[in-house]
């Protein structure tokens, strides 16, 4: 018994991959005597061993699945026995593999609690030692009451493999499959983001709760706080330098709780003369919606809920894009799904490709429109990082390296700017040089800012080689303003 499939049929000539996408089911089964069920799928078979490969994706259950003796005719009620349940696949058979990637598994599994012949898991129920297992990214919350039990799979086979996948800590025993959590930890947004990987495949459960506050599926999680991109700026000159931004955290605006974005474009060479502003941008119902400055509102950026066909339009300041979707689908990334937006406009002003959980391949913000005029444009995505780790990379580009540099600072110079600050990285004491400009009537007045925009420090440069006392400032990442540029500077 399945709530979607009862068995998962593989024939012994059939060896291409079938699966089960976007399925969910709701109810309730009785288990009596050699019963084989699972929320999704009762039983995975094939006539031969070690034949075909079945996934199971983006599927949940809130199935409870109960276990009930036979009454005979005397009034006497039998125990449930020799049931095999799991969450979602009841019973793996002589298949060669069963994926199980991105699914979860909320309701009670109450076979029968002493009864040694029930075996009950989460996510994937008893399986043949032959079968491959891979399952990722998935969870299971609900009670388990059988006399064999486990959080998310049965038994070990040949191969089990299970990655990012957990279970609320108080229904089975920690048997190494998967780890065990704080059911109430499950409901928060730092476990959505664990679950999702990098991607954004699952969501708040917000009021009106429909999964009791555990992650739903849904596609916001673009912007987190700690995420980083790299992007490359063609200046007309023919150089190249670097767009940095960073998620630093949240603020309210128009009561919606957006992300603050620092948006720094570095000109002439490397880490000399940054522009730096601040974007704020929120998400719901898989739009990300960005703050129009000039216009004091919200308008949508991205719409990853859109298909092929659709369209939404862009404003920067008072002009409008109308982007276009020419092609949806999903892109795997180190085994993690990620939808794929092709957009275009009429005057080719932002499109290109979508990434859901990591923005636009080309620029981030449409950037053709907001720096028309300025001397460069931005030309591409390198690398993506989130909470310091390399989650994509384009190309061969050596992101360890860009992100030492973004971070850790660097020594050497040029003559491209109107004063220089060293050392980077600082520690106690920062020196700028201001190379003749502190003779000018307003050069001398300086001011400190962190990656929210707040000034931490000011004062006034007397000299041209002058030190300033940053004893007070927190190891990170700041920028020194004066004469209307800015330097980045990092502090150890």
């Amino acid at each position: 018994m399945g709530g979607i499939v009862g068995i998962f049929y593989c024939s012994k000539d059939h060896h291409s991959e079938e699966g089960i996408f976007n399925c969910s089911n709701k109810g309730t089964t009785i288990c009596y005597w050699n019963c084989v069920a699972g929320g999704i799928v009762g039983a995975c078979r094939s006539d031969s061993t070690s034949v075909g490969t079945v996934r199971i994706e983006h599927c949940f259950s809130k199935s409870s699945i109960k276990g009930s003796g036979i009454t005979d005719s005397m009034g006497h009620t039998s125990q449930p026995k020799h049931n095999n349940v799991g969450g979602l696949v009841g019973y793996v058979g002589s298949i060669d593999t069963l994926v199980v990637m991105n699914c979860y598994s909320n309701d009670s599994l109450l076979i029968h609690a002493t009864n040694t012949t029930n075996q009950v898991s989460g996510i994937v129920g008893p399986a043949q030692t032959t079968v491959r297992l891979y399952i990722k990214n998935s969870y299971h919350v609900g009670d388990i009451a059988a006399y064999h039990k486990s959080g998310i799979v049965f038994n070990n086979t040949d191969m089990t493999v299970i990655r990012n996948c957990y279970f609320d800590q108080t229904i089975a025993p920690d048997d190494g499959f998967g780890v065990p959590l704080d059911n109430e930890y499950m409901k928060t947004a730092a476990f959505v983001n664990q679950l999702n990987n990098g991607s954004t495949v699952f969501m708040m459960d917000q009021e009106p709760y429909v999964n009791d506050g555990y992650p739903i599926f849904g596609t916001d999680g673009l912007i987190f706080v700690g995420a980083e991109w790299y992007y490359e700026i063609l200046n007309d000159d023919g150089s190249i330098t670097y767009q940095h931004l960073q998620c630093v955290g949240d603020t309210t605006i128009n009561d919606e709780r957006t992300k603050v974005i620092v948006r720094s474009n570095t000109h002439y060479d490397r880490n000399e003369i940054t522009e730096v502003t601040h974007e704020y941008v929120y998400e719901k119902n898989g739009v990300v919606y960005w703050w129009n400055k000039t216009l004091g509102k919200f308008t949508t950026l991205y719409d990853f809920g859109a298909e092929e066909g659709d369209e939404w339009t862009v404003e920067v300041g008072d002009e409008t894009i109308t982007t276009h979707v020419y092609e949806s689908e999903l892109q795997y990334i180190e085994g993690i799904p990620y939808k794929r937006l092709i957009i275009a406009d009429p005057d080719n002003a932002f499109s290109g490709s979508l990434l859901s959980s990591i923005g636009h391949m080309t620029s981030f913000f449409p950037e053709r429109l907001m720096n028309r005029g300025k001397g460069y444009r931005v030309e591409g995505l390198r690398c993506y990082w989130v909470d310091d780790e390399l989650v994509y990379k384009m190309g061969d580009e050596d992101c360890d390296a860009i992100y030492e540099e973004l971070h850790h600072g660097i020594e050497e110079q040029t003559d491209a700017a109107a004063f220089a600050v060293y050392p980077n990285p600082a520690k106690g004491i920062l020196v700028v040089e201001t190379q003749g400009i502190a003779s000018l009537p307003t050069a001398n007045e300086y001011r400190i800012t962190n990656l929210m925009g707040q000034t931490l420090l000011q004062g006034r440069i007397t000299a041209e080689t002058q030190q300033i006392d940053i004893e007070s400032l927190p190891a990170g990442m700041y920028f020194l303003t004066m004469e209307g540029e800015t330097m980045k500077f990092v502090v150890r």
